[in-house]
């Protein structure tokens, strides 16, 4: 297969075409800035692997297929609105997710989790329509910095 090696911020670019979405609506739905997201494209800015993440879970890619690319499934002709921007059709359990994320943490990142968590899953518990992912300042990730 003689595909060209593509860079992440032109898979990125082909996949958002191939869905139909416009910069803005991307950038929206992972939490981001359209700003951003035109300075991946570009190779202006790096891509985290926060970022990444957020795309590949967006789109339902793996890492190396954000990275090294391969042919793309075509986009669906409707998209369902996903629970969470996030959203993701891994098999593996949530509460296995959870543990395997905390393996991870040191006993402060711990801590700062549970506190999160407790106060998300106080929210979604007082509203069934609250969101799953808040789009406040309060917990910026890594590329907050380049929001508007």
């Amino acid at each position: 297969m003689g595909q060209q090696k593509q860079n992440a911020g032109e898979q990125i670019q082909r996949l958002r075409s191939l869905w139909g979405l416009s910069q803005s609506q991307l950038a929206e739905a992972i939490g981001t800035s359209a700003d951003y997201i035109s300075d991946i494209e570009g190779e202006r800015k790096p891509l985290s692997l926060r970022s990444a993440w957020k795309f590949c879970t967006y789109f339902g890619v793996g890492l190396d297929e954000l990275y090294f690319g391969r042919e793309w499934k075509e986009a669906p002709d409707s998209v369902a609105e996903p629970e969470s921007p996030y959203h993701t059709d891994h098999p593996v359990s949530s509460k296995d997710s959870l543990w395997e994320i905390l393996e991870t943490c040191t006993e402060e990142e711990c801590e700062i989790c549970e506190k999160i968590l407790r106060q998300t899953l106080d929210v979604l518990r007082q509203s069934s329509n609250a969101p799953i992912v808040s789009k406040s300042d309060e917990y910026p990730d890594d590329d907050s910095r380049y929001k508007e």
